[in-house]
């Protein structure tokens, strides 16, 4: 649905009129959703290229619209006055129109400038979870234990250990990925802390053995009786930072730091010193892994830019190195080491033979979209804290800074 309107001309922009000849007739209308305007012509006794109206087609914009309307107004037929509803009608569109483009507008601006608040703050919290995660390196602490690594090696075990609460005993039930029961343990007998310890040696309900994987614990009855749950004791050895959240490295485990449910000082591990209240000072002397996601090649003769990529012991390793543009310069393929460690050298030489130019190349991991685990790092001692322009607690390794929110690892110095 449009409103029309028209305006007959004798001569506009040009056109030469004559008595024989009939007026031109200029007919528009704007559309009913109110955002744009149909022009459409007809113009008796001229041609196309003497029409200033239909000698080029193009988009009109609000300035059109408005000459548009002057236009019909300044050369309406005298004998059909141009209609004041219509008018009005047209006019009351084209503030709709003007409206809507500056609501448009302002929604973007907003839009914009939520996101851009939103991702400082994920940055900034994310930092703050770093920092506070590193002041329980050498803690006591105690953690709620959810899951269990099962490796699947011949002769191992998995010790279980159970809060029982008011309890005598209580049923451990080992779940797979789909929530399955593969095996069920009983445990009895609680010591002065209200516990009892369970083994797992990997086998299932049916006597097979489950394939190595992680595998979810419950405890029956946890759901109505708070005081049953799994969970380990000991010293917090080291903090790990992944995409899903920080973990601690507890009695050989990586636990979340999001159950901890106790935590207290080692009398045992004061080799790590007196926790700073700055959580940030207490990195100093630590062995740390951070993320690197980009390398400098600087063009010299002979240089090389080492490249370390975390992933499974032996797998195979293919990373490509792309440019700021993000084109792919050069591809190199490696296998990781006994610690799971792929080391790769690079000389700055591209796919095609020649050499890149001096600058910051970042980092492509065959597989890395999916798996989490595979993350090319550096590694070294952290000699300095400081601060970015913009406030931000950074750490001094190797010669350079780095920002909290790219550690992936903590421990102290062996």
């Amino acid at each position: 649905m449009s409103t029309p309107f028209s305006v007959n001309v004798n001569t506009i922009s040009g056109l030469n009129q004559s008595s024989s000849s009939a007026p031109a007739t200029v007919s528009a209308s704007v559309n009913s959703d109110g955002t744009s305007v149909d022009p459409s012509t007809s113009v008796a006794n001229s041609t196309a290229s003497d029409n200033p109206v239909t000698a080029k087609s193009k988009d009109l914009t609000s300035d059109d619209f408005l000459k548009l309307l002057m236009t019909e107004l300044q050369y309406q037929d005298p004998l059909s006055p141009m209609d004041n509803q219509a008018m009005m009608t047209q006019m009351a569109q084209m503030e709709s129109i003007q409206s809507s483009n500056s609501m448009q507008k302002s929604i973007n601006d907003m839009s914009a400038s939520f996101k851009g608040s939103v991702s400082a703050q994920q940055s900034s919290a994310q930092s703050m979870v770093n920092a506070t995660s590193v002041s329980l390196i050498g803690k006591k602490v105690t953690v709620k234990q959810d899951n269990v690594d099962w490796s699947g090696a011949a002769g191992q075990t998995e010790d279980i250990r159970v809060h029982l609460g008011n309890n005598d005993g209580a049923q451990v039930e080992i779940l797979d990925d789909k929530g399955n029961i593969l095996k069920t343990l009983q445990t009895s007998g609680k010591d002065a802390q209200n516990s009892s310890t369970v083994t797992w040696d990997g086998t299932t309900d049916a006597g097979s053995y489950a394939p190595a994987g992680t595998y979810a614990i419950t405890i029956a009855g946890q759901d109505k009786d708070p005081s049953l749950y799994a969970f380990v004791e000991d010293t917090v050895q080291g903090v790990q930072f992944s995409s899903n959240g920080a973990k601690l490295e507890v009695g050989g485990k990586e636990l979340t730091v999001a159950n901890v449910m106790d935590v207290a000082p080692d009398d045992q591990t004061s080799n790590f010193g007196s926790i700073s209240p700055s959580a940030a000072i207490e990195l100093l002397g630590k062995k740390v892994r951070v993320s690197q996601p980009t390398i400098t090649f600087g063009g010299k003769n002979m240089e090389t830019v080492q490249i370390k990529v975390n992933a499974s012991k032996s797998s195979l390793v293919g990373i490509n190195i792309a440019d700021a543009q993000g084109v792919i310069v050069a591809r190199l393929k490696g296998t990781a080491d006994a610690t799971g460690t792929a080391t790769f050298l690079w000389n700055g030489e591209t796919n095609t033979g020649a050499y890149a130019d001096p600058g910051t190349y970042s980092v492509k991991i065959d597989g890395s979209a999916t798996n989490p685990s595979l993350y090319s790092f550096s590694e070294g001692i952290v000699d300095g804290i400081g601060a970015s322009s913009d406030g931000v607690t950074q750490l001094r390794m190797n010669g350079q800074t780095v920002s909290l929110s790219r550690i992936i690892d903590i421990s102290s110095q062996s």
